[in-house]
């Protein structure tokens, strides 16, 4: 990036934050310019975890409570690490004489903060209270990981970790009585008493299977993203260089051949479709390029 790219990004991230524009001005003068989104985000196709066998034990609740893997991805920490997004603050700084203070807003880029049990409540509300809850929820992630430790404790679930000794082995049913989970500097850890100086076990993971298998996700719509994927990856196949339609012809058609597919289902499936396929020009945006009847001698 040129020199005057990075101090056009300097400029209105500082015009962003002192409130002068809005994070909407500031992701279009950027675009305008050439220069990458402020707030980013990676592809699912990259971080889908259906890809991983072991999941951690935030990824677990995540699931237990929402059963939507796109709320289950966000929570991992590799995807975290690339993303950031804007956040609105408040403070107040003291004038020249100090006697008085002056009140400030304005909006900061942040990058996403790591996830636990204790953020997943919190997102929880969220996303209740702004409609934006999937429709698969079945629980609150607090009950979620009563169910979870349940399941542990009765031997229906298997947890692996790394003992004190550093060797990978399989948690015993009976620990998981007296296991708690705890949230230490934003990551969770799992200890029998919350004064002890180190964990039992770290790096805990479950299998994937496992949990799919005690709490399945939603049958009918599962089935219509994975027959959505399919559909999209055979129209790739036939074309992977150049988009015959627009993104959003695809997105109405999918939805009227599979009727209960929702949008962000579409998003998910199109994503692994061009990742399966290969199909980079279904990946460009904007409108696909028409073939010319033209020819030239």
């Amino acid at each position: 990036m040129s020199k005057c790219l990075d101090e056009l990004r300097d400029k209105l991230i500082t015009k962003a934050r002192n409130g002068e524009i809005t994070p909407q001005e500031a992701e279009a003068e950027a675009k305008a310019a050439g220069l990458p989104p402020f707030a980013t985000q990676p592809e699912f196709a990259a971080f889908d975890p259906m890809a991983e066998s072991r999941w951690p034990i935030v990824k677990a609740i995540a699931w237990i409570a929402w059963r939507d893997l796109q709320l289950v991805m966000e929570q991992g920490a590799a995807f975290r690490s690339l993303c950031s997004s804007w956040a609105f603050h408040e403070w107040s700084e003291p004038t020249e004489n100090g006697e008085q203070l002056a009140k400030h807003a304005g909006w900061f880029l942040e990058p996403w903060p790591p996830s636990n049990a204790v953020f997943l409540s919190f997102l929880d509300s969220d996303l209740r209270s702004s409609g934006r809850l999937p429709a698969s929820a079945r629980l609150t992630p607090r009950e979620a990981v009563g169910e979870l430790w349940r399941a542990l404790s009765e031997g229906r679930l298997k947890a692996e970790g790394f003992d004190k000794g550093g060797s990978l082995v399989e948690i015993r049913a009976g620990e998981w009585a007296h296991l708690k989970l705890f949230a230490e500097h934003n990551q969770d850890v799992v200890k029998y008493d919350p004064l002890d100086r180190d964990e039992p076990f770290t790096k805990v993971r479950l299998r994937r299977d496992d949990l799919l298998a005690i709490w399945p996700g939603e049958g009918a719509t599962s089935k219509s993203e994975g027959d959505c994927r399919r559909w999209l990856i055979a129209l790739m196949r036939e074309s992977p260089e150049r988009r015959p339609k627009q993104k959003s012809e695809y997105q109405k058609e999918a939805q009227q051949k599979f009727g209960n597919l929702a949008l962000r289902q579409f998003q998910r499936a199109w994503e692994a479709a061009i990742a399966e396929s290969a199909a980079t020009g279904w990946s460009k945006a904007g409108r696909p390029k028409t073939k010319s009847n033209q020819y030239t001698k």
